[in-house]
C-alpha cells in the first residue's frame, strides 16, 4: 500500500515538529532554564589572589588565603596535594574547611603533620595554582 503525497507531507511536517521542540528544550537546557521553568545552578568563576602558584609556605604558620569570585553563599576550603593525583585521589585527606560564607579570605594555618610537596588550594570552585608546602 502507498502512502499519498500529502501523508507524506504530514510525516515530514510531524518529525520537523518534534525536532523543533527537541531543540528548543536542549538549547533552553544548555542555557540553564528548563521548560518545566526549573533554573538550574549556575557557578561563577573566579580567581585565587593568594596563592599565586609557586610560593613556599610553611607547616604551621597562617596565611591569608584570598580569591575573587565563585559561588555565593557557603564554600567549602580543600588543600589538594598533587602527588595523591596520580593515583586517582584529587583531594587530600589531609585537611578540609566547611561551611565558610565566601567573604574573598581566609586566615587558613598550613597543618604540621602534612608530608613536604606541592599543593593547591580548592576554594568552592576555584582551583589556586600550586604552591610548595615545607
Amino acid at each position: 500500500m502507498k502512502l499519498k503525497k500529502h501523508h507524506h507531507r504530514l510525516i515530514a511536517f510531524f518529525i520537523l515538529l518534534v525536532g523543533l521542540f527537541i531543540g528548543v528544550y536542549i538549547i533552553r537546557s544548555f542555557l540553564g532554564t528548563k521548560p518545566n521553568g526549573y533554573v538550574l545552578p549556575q557557578f561563577e568563576t573566579g580567581k585565587t589572589i593568594f596563592p599565586r602558584g609557586g610560593e613556599t609556605l610553611k607547616k604551621g604558620e597562617t596565611y591569608v588565603l584570598e580569591w575573587q569570585g565563585g559561588p555565593k553563599g557557603d564554600i567549602a576550603i580543600f588543600l589538594q596535594n598533587q602527588a595523591m593525583e596520580k593515583d586517582g585521589v584529587s583531594v587530600s585527606l589531609v585537611d578540609r574547611v566547611y561551611g565558610l560564607n565566601n567573604t574573598g579570605s581566609y586566615n587558613y594555618t598550613i597543618p604540621d603533620d602534612i608530608p613536604s610537596g606541592s599543593y593547591r588550594f580548592q576554594i568552592g570552585n576555584i582551583n589556586s595554582p600550586y604552591f610548595n608546602i615545607k
